[in-house]
């Protein structure tokens, strides 16, 4: 489900983002201001990173911060300055972009955030942290390692709808 926001608030930025029937919120969506973002959850987080609801009643629902960045956020900076106000009730990689052409990848957990910059002019993130201070052993991520490779192997050639397709394939999980 396609869901538009055209906000009452003045303060807001009118935002699209993607969903499924009786769900609220966004995991993939962009702005008027140009702010596009996309998350994945991770499987590979630290274990002091996984919440724990009887120590602490105050997370943030992903869905919910992301709508929020959306709604009150023009760069990359200002989402990684909102991320940072907020407690996550689970780890994730999101990416986000703007539209001066910053990108990053945050990985967010509930007691770590690390920004990762672009690499060999791309951005790549799966359900994986890949800084040292985000997990708890060394985690070869084959669909990670796979979509960097090709991604710097076409750079010079170009990406077309073709090789994104390849790509894609590359990192397919079986299903």
């Amino acid at each position: 489900i396609l869901q538009v926001n055209h906000p009452s608030e003045p303060d807001e930025i009118p935002s699209a983002w993607l969903s499924w029937l009786g769900f609220w919120g966004t995991f993939t969506g962009w702005n008027r201001a140009g702010l596009a973002l996309g998350c994945m959850v991770v499987n590979n987080a630290k274990n002091d990173d996984i919440p724990n609801l009887k120590a602490r009643s105050c997370f943030t629902p992903m869905a919910w911060a992301y709508t929020k960045i959306l709604r009150k956020c023009r760069t990359v900076e200002e989402g990684i300055g909102l991320l940072r106000t907020m407690t996550p009730l689970g780890p994730n990689n999101i990416m986000l972009a703007d539209s001066t052409g910053n990108a990053v990848v945050v990985e967010w957990s509930t007691n770590r955030m690390q920004v990762r910059q672009i690499e060999n002019g791309f951005l790549v993130a799966t359900n994986g942290f890949r800084s040292r201070e985000m997990f708890e052993e060394e985690d070869s991520c084959d669909r990670y390692e796979n979509a960097a490779t090709f991604l710097t192997d076409q750079h010079n050639d170009g990406i077309d709808g073709m090789a994104m397709r390849k790509a894609l394939d590359l990192v397919n999980q079986g299903e």
